[in-house]
């Protein structure tokens, strides 16, 4: 199931507290969402999975409109 919980605000970005949660299974964690205010657009998530390890993605210096070709959205082939 997923639970939601109020959010926070501290200067410009306004944070979902709790975020979504996920208390079992596979896919078990905690996703919280951050948004600017003005313009309202998503700023970081912090996932915190099922080992209690936390991985936070920040964006910034964003573009818009800009076509990347798909080799961008790939994952590495690492030779062992």
């Amino acid at each position: 199931a997923l639970l939601f919980a109020s959010g926070a605000r501290d200067d410009a970005v306004i944070a979902v507290g709790r975020g979504m949660e996920k208390r079992t299974g596979k896919a078990a964690g905690v996703l919280t969402l951050e948004f600017t205010e003005r313009p309202f657009e998503l700023r970081r998530w912090t996932i915190v999975d099922a080992a209690d390890v936390t991985t936070t993605v920040t964006l910034q210096n964003m573009r818009f409109g800009h076509k990347y070709e798909n080799k961008f959205f790939t994952p590495s082939s690492y030779q062992r």
